[in-house]
């Protein structure tokens, strides 16, 4: 099932290769920031302001459909990893 969440693009890595341990790795991520929010406990407050930024593991495909620029508004079209369906993938995103 796609679940849409909107974020602000901030950006996106892909790539491939031989790790210096010799191991092969595969990367794909969009980097992207969501409105900070206050934190509140019994022992302290912390005030934010500003975006936080998170990153999130994306398909080659949903890589390749990236035309914004940093700081657009975009939503990330998310569904289950095929690694691990517990977790989110971006598999597209929507105008």
């Amino acid at each position: 099932m796609e679940t849409p969440m909107k974020v602000v693009y901030i950006g996106a890595t892909n790539g491939s290769g031989i790790s210096k341990a010799g191991r092969e790795f595969s990367i794909c991520n969009i980097t992207y920031g969501i409105p900070s929010q206050d934190y509140h406990s019994e022992k302290s407050k912390i005030y934010k302001k500003g975006s936080d930024v998170r990153e999130i593991n994306c398909t080659s495909e949903a890589f390749d459909q990236i035309n914004f620029k940093s700081g657009d508004l975009i939503e990330l079209i998310l569904s289950p990893s095929p690694q691990n369906p517990q977790r989110n993938i971006v598999s597209g995103f929507k105008a």
